[in-house]
């Protein structure tokens, strides 16, 4: 069988009939043989009325049932040990509910031709009896088999849906960087589309990541090479043309400039691999934020800043790259917004199982409705201000990548005394970070 509804379909409602009727038949025996049995004891002691003898079952009056014999002139002629001396009831021909002796009785009373008045009565709560043992008799099989149908009836979907389960474990455990084509044993109908597919779609992904790594790299060392060239030449033009060296140094500035894209764009293609994951190794933060400050400290000394490293060793699993470029995009964007003279700090902890890595800098601040924006890619606040402030916008994208990369959590705050921005990023130690 290759559908999976048919088979659910069919083997489902077998196993309901097969059960079932299984239950039923033994309920109906059980109820058949008690009912009969009543029926029995009953017939005896209609007997023994019709005979005016007190029925007797096991040595002790009935009590179940009682009657009552009269004369034509109100006499009673005979009765039931239990019976009352006067009529238990005065109504002919008519079944009544009375109470008598602590408990409701079913009665009937008629006249013979001969005169006399006969009245025979039951006890109601031996008629409940009677039902409540047939249905009781009938429902209790059914009721101890529905665990055995409910394990049938799991056990028949789960074999019936162990193609899903093996489709699920498939995809569950397969690696990002494997984009290959889905394959599964005989598979049932129902996941003939749905594997064509999902394949189709792993087919048209790794085509688009083929074509996006391409043009990331190729883009990117391709524009290296005329970068450094216009670099050399305007460097050999700065010693031919003396004269011109304010020219040639705003045209250096710009090629710098460029060169700062091109690795912001190699960067953020490299941070963005999935690849980074499963090379994740221990790293001391601390000491990698040291090395990044000292690499980048002319262009705090430049603009005669104080920058501070607070903090303890703390070591975490991660990709020492994307950690670095993490880092040095914070740090560069705190030197680029704050003044001369102005101060950033960098506090390295650990903080809710996490290591918490945060850069304040006293620069403007950033306004509360552009906190969100700034992880957009090509974004910059100076965007929309005079300040002349260069970058391309990629800086707080690549942070975004990296601690999203790290399974962790960046945000965006005012400084102390709302004065300047305070960047705070949770790396886990472990899994995750306590809320």
């Amino acid at each position: 069988m290759t559908s999976i509804r048919a088979f659910l379909i069919l083997v489902i409602l077998a196993a309901l009939v097969i059960v079932i009727f299984t239950a039923t038949f033994q309920g109906y025996r059980s109820g058949s043989d008690e009912t009969a049995s009543l029926l029995d004891r009953l017939l005896e002691e209609k007997i023994g009325l019709l005979a005016g003898e007190n029925v007797v079952t096991d040595g002790a009056p009935q009590t179940h049932q009682l009657f009552q014999v009269f004369s034509s002139s109100g006499e009673l002629k005979k009765a039931s040990a239990q019976a009352p001396k006067t009529p238990l009831i005065t109504a002919q021909g008519t079944l009544v509910d009375v109470s008598y002796n602590g408990g409701l009785w079913r009665a009937l009373s008629q006249t013979t031709p001969a005169g006399e008045t006969i009245v025979v009565a039951e006890r109601l709560a031996d008629r409940y009896a009677i039902s409540d043992n047939i249905i009781s008799k009938a429902l209790v099989p059914i009721l101890l088999s529905m665990p055995v149908l409910a394990l049938l009836i799991w056990s028949i979907v789960s074999f019936g849906l162990r193609h899903l389960k093996l489709l699920e474990r498939e995809l569950r455990h397969r690696s990002p960087q494997n984009m290959t084509a889905l394959t599964l044993e005989s598979p049932p109908d129902e996941l003939l589309p749905v594997i064509a597919s999902t394949n189709s779609l792993l087919h048209r992904l790794r085509s688009a990541f083929e074509r996006e790594q391409r043009f990331a790299g190729d883009a990117a060392h391709e524009l290296r090479t005329p970068v450094s060239a216009l670099k050399v030449d305007v460097h050999n033009l700065g010693f031919q043309l003396p004269e011109r060296f304010e020219e040639l140094s705003i045209i250096d500035g710009n090629i710098n400039r460029m060169g700062h894209i091109i690795d912001q764009l190699l960067m953020l293609y490299r941070t963005g691999s999935d690849e980074l994951q499963a090379q994740f190794e221990p790293v001391n933060i601390t000491a990698l934020t040291r090395e990044t400050i000292t690499d980048i400290y002319a262009d705090v000394a430049k603009k005669h800043q104080d920058l501070a490293l607070e903090g303890s060793d703390v070591l975490l699993s991660g990709h020492e790259f994307a950690l670095q470029a993490m880092i040095k995009n914070l740090i560069d964007n705190a030197i680029k917004y704050t003044p001369n003279g102005g101060k950033i700090v960098v506090t390295i902890a650990e903080e809710k199982k996490c290591c918490l890595v945060s850069v304040m800098d006293s620069g403007p601040g950033i306004p509360d409705d552009l906190k969100m924006r700034v992880k957009e890619r090509f974004y910059r606040i100076n965007s929309e201000t005079n300040k002349p402030i260069h970058g391309c916008g990629l800086g707080l994208s690549i942070v975004d990548h990296v601690v999203t990369l790290h399974a962790g959590e960046w945000h965006v705050e005012d400084g102390a005394g709302r004065v300047g921005t305070l960047v705070k990023v949770y790396l886990p130690l472990s899994e995750a970070c306590d809320e």
